[in-house]
């Protein structure tokens, strides 16, 4: 879970200094689509229900904190999304 959490913060990071990656020009709003289409490559039987899935486990953990919009297909993080390893 927590090399899920490092990929993740990876990808929020990306998508905070590349405008053209933000969902709806939020830097906060990660389309799953930018999650989903790597760790696929990784294990290819991985779907979008279980990724998100994956997510609720990581939110659920305190290891990000947000929420997933199922609707809009997007992860939608807190300020500090990714609190320190060391308040657990």
């Amino acid at each position: 879970m927590v090399t899920l959490k490092n990929f993740v913060k990876r990808v929020a990071n990306a998508v905070k200094v590349t405008p053209e990656l933000q969902k709806n020009g939020n830097p906060r709003h990660i389309d799953l689509g930018l999650l989903f289409i790597p760790l696929k490559q990784w294990d290819d039987e991985l779907d979008l229900d279980e990724l998100q899935c994956l997510l609720a486990n990581l939110i659920a953990l305190s290891l990000i904190k947000g929420y997933i919009s199922h609707e809009k297909r997007i992860l939608v993080l807190s300020i500090d999304a990714f609190p320190d390893a060391n308040n657990h």
